[in-house]
């Protein structure tokens, strides 16, 4: 089909054969190939139309239909008019093959192709985070779209959380809080994509939920001191053992029902200003950003009559110990305080080093600066050699009296 060939005849008789006619002809062909081949994808993945307009040559024969056939399916043939065929049942996401050829009266002509992968549902939201509220009562899901749509614009999400039938939201939304959540407890929380193909794999988070804070317990160890003038009082205490799942912020004081102090730093205040032979009662309560706890109370008394204050007595040496071999030069010391502080309270104490030379002759006396009321024990930087020490109290008289020698230690 589709050569050309030169036909011919003569007649014959008794004399021999006449002189020939003849006739060139091309034989009918096959069709030529369809053109103008498209295929477009349903939205929702599941089907792809394939169109075309007829060929550019017949092939000298009538076009009497079209084959047409998908990767995976068998060949239709269709009518001559045909120019486009819809494939259904197709599976989103997967990829076909689909051709189209001219039939005529010689037969099928060559294949037009046309290759697509089909839609499918949208990728998983990205930047997906969990806030919860404070009052662990509600959380808010927030996420960014997804990185690709699979072919198909994204519709709407799906948000989801634990014990809960999903939502769909439009195709805008970026976030969703989430109500009636119960403290402590934890929830996963999950939002998908949606486009005419469907729902994509959801991004899920999950969180606990915060327990809402309660005002702190008691502070603990409530202390006070008065002075010796019996006019202020050094008054402390301690952390509570709860703080009520909140930082303490600070503490109420309060003297006779009224607040005389906001303390934010530490856990101890100054009071000035008492009157001999008062009663005053105290109390003292912590606060975190849920208010107040109780308050710890306690009741003092100042002295209506003071006795003199008078010089602390003598400290005692308790021990005393060499420094650790192959460091520097050392000894460590030991003290306890008076036992007469002079009607008044020890306000720091002063240490004195003795070098003894032979016969226990004084060579060197070294003194500390004045160390705190709550130092006990010392360790002391020397020069080699045997000390004895002695320990002095102040009090808001003066310094005291020395305390008797310790006995010898050499220094190492």
């Amino acid at each position: 089909p589709g050569a050309t060939y030169t036909f011919t005849v003569a007649a014959v008789n008794a004399v021999g054969t006449g002189p020939e006619a003849s006739q060139q002809k091309t034989l009918n062909n096959l069709a030529g190939t369809p053109t103008s081949v498209t295929a477009s994808v349903a939205a929702d993945g599941t089907s792809a139309t394939l169109s075309w307009v007829a060929p550019s040559s017949d092939g000298g024969s009538a076009i009497t239909g079209y084959t047409v056939q998908r990767t995976g399916g068998s060949p239709q043939t269709l009518g001559s008019g045909a120019t486009s065929q819809t494939f259904t049942g197709l599976t989103p996401g997967a990829t076909y093959t689909f051709t189209v050829a001219a039939v005529n009266a010689v037969g099928t002509g060559p294949e037009a192709s046309q290759q697509k992968t089909m839609n499918n549902a949208p990728a998983t939201p990205t930047s997906v985070i969990v806030v919860t509220a404070p009052d662990g009562t509600s959380a808010t899901l927030s996420w960014a779209a997804p990185s690709s749509n699979s072919g198909t614009a994204v519709t709407g999400y799906s948000v989801q959380r634990t014990g809960t039938s999903a939502q769909t939201l439009g195709s805008g939304a970026t976030s969703h809080e989430f109500s009636d959540l119960t403290p402590g407890e934890t929830y996963t929380f999950s939002v998908a994509a949606i486009n005419a193909v469907g729902a994509g794999a959801a991004a899920s988070k999950s969180a606990t939920m915060n327990v809402p804070a309660t005002p702190p317990g008691e502070p603990a160890d409530l202390a006070v001191r008065l002075d010796e003038d019996g006019r202020s009082a050094e008054v402390s205490w301690s952390a509570p053992a709860s703080d009520g799942g909140a930082p303490v912020v600070g503490y109420h004081v309060m003297v006779n029902g009224t607040q005389v102090a906001d303390v934010t730093e530490g856990a101890a205040v100054r009071l000035t200003g008492l009157t001999p032979g008062m009663t005053y009662d105290l109390a003292v309560s912590a606060y975190n950003q849920a208010g107040a706890g109780p308050g710890a109370e306690t009741t003092f008394v100042t002295p209506e009559h003071l006795a003199p204050v008078t010089r602390p007595g003598p400290p005692t040496v308790t021990r005393t110990k060499p420094g650790k071999k192959g460091g520097k030069v050392t000894v460590k010391l030991w003290w306890a305080p008076p036992g007469e502080t002079g009607n008044a309270v020890v306000r720091g104490y002063r240490v004195y080093a003795y070098k003894l030379g032979r016969g226990g002759k004084v060579l060197a006396r070294y003194a500390t600066p004045a160390l705190p009321a709550s130092k006990r024990k010392l360790t002391m930087k020397l020069t080699k050699g045997k000390y004895v020490f002695r320990v002095k109290a102040r009090n808001s008289a003066g310094w005291g009296t020395l305390s008797a020698p310790s006995g010898r230690v050499r220094a190492r």
